[in-house]
This record gives structure tokens, C-alpha cells and sequence, in this order.
């Protein structure tokens, strides 16, 4: 027994803050657009908290049912807002974080929920805005409220989508930078 060598297993990779990068990792980190990620995601706040105040707002406005239907005091800005304040959030996290690639598709999954929530937002809006311009056009603030916050909605679509597009032109870009790089170096 104290002859015999000890049993030792060799990594393939170090563990820790300072292990190496993946080539993969590497091409995403040089390819990824922190400026533009950031812009997109102080975009995507702003619009949340106009978002926000503008459903605090409608809410505070009348709720007649029979004038403004069904849709009018869902509060939906206010729980559209949490799906979209969680992908503007990871999205600024890219930009702290050592695996761009990992946090890019973690934020590319979280906005394509906040887009399909936006949709959902510009629906209900589009259905009590109409609604409350049947009925009476001038004489209610509430339809000009929701106008505003349909527009921030789309504004928050547009948002989304655009990052949806720069996630796609990285990944792209990033495949064709690896194929460049000679098979020797790749694991």
C-alpha cells in the first residue's frame, strides 16, 4: 500500500473562474454587441415603466362595463410587465457574465415569452380601445390611456423582435468564425 502510486484522475478542463474557453464561447464573446444588448434592454425598462404607469392610470379611470367591455380593467399591463422586466433584466446580465452564449439563449428564451406577452398586451388593448370609441368617443380619458399604452406595447414588440435579430446575426456569426478556425485547435 505505500508503494503503490495514487489514484489521480485528470481533468480535462480546469474548474473555477479561470478555467479555459470553449472556442465556441470564445466567437460568442467576440461577436456579441454589448452596446446594442444594453440599448435594447434601457429601451425595454423605459417602456415597462410607461407601461406600468399608464395601466395605473386606466385603472383609476372608470370601469364601466357596458362602455368598455370585458377588457378594460385587466390589469394586464401591470402582469405583462413582470414577463417583460425578466427578459430586459437577463438581458443586461450578458453583458456581467463569463458565458455569453449560455446567458444570450436564457435571455433569447425569456424574450420570446415577453414577445408573446406583448402580443397578448397589444391584443387587450386594441379590444378596449375599440370598445370605448364605440361608445361616447370624446367623453372618456380612458381610450386616449390605453391608445398611449397600445403604442408603448408595440414599441415593447419592436423591441423584443430586434433582439431576437441580433441573437440570430451572433449565432450566425459566430458558426462562421468557428469555421474558419482550424479542426487542430477545436475539442
Amino acid at each position: 500500500m505505500l508503494g503503490s502510486a495514487p489514484y489521480y484522475v485528470r481533468r480535462s478542463r480546469p474548474i473555477g473562474p479561470y478555467q479555459s474557453r470553449s472556442p465556441v464561447d470564445i466567437a460568442w464573446r467576440l461577436r456579441w454587441p454589448y452596446l446594442i444588448s444594453t440599448i435594447l434592454a434601457v429601451g425595454m425598462i423605459i417602456c415597462i415603466l410607461v407601461i406600468g404607469a399608464l395601466e395605473v392610470a386606466s385603472l383609476a379611470q372608470s370601469t364601466n362595463k357596458d362602455i368598455f367591455g370585458n377588457t378594460s380593467a385587466t390589469g394586464a399591463g401591470i402582469w405583462c410587465s413582470v414577463f417583460f422586466s425578466i427578459a430586459a433584466v437577463i438581458i443586461l446580465l450578458i453583458n456581467y457574465m463569463p458565458s455569453v452564449r449560455l446567458w444570450a439563449q436564457i435571455a433569447l428564451i425569456t424574450t420570446i415569452i415577453a414577445a408573446c406577452f406583448a402580443v397578448i398586451l397589444i391584443g387587450l388593448d386594441a379590444k378596449a380601445v375599440q370598445d370605448g370609441k364605440e361608445y361616447l368617443p370624446s367623453l372618456f380619458e380612458k381610450p386616449k390611456i390605453l391608445s398611449a399604452q397600445l403604442a408603448f406595447a408595440c414599441i415593447e414588440l419592436v423591441l423584443c423582435l430586434a433582439f431576437i435579430i441580433v441573437y440570430i446575426i451572433v449565432h450566425v456569426s459566430a458558426r462562421r468564425h468557428l469555421r474558419r478556425i482550424p479542426r487542430v485547435f477545436m475539442r
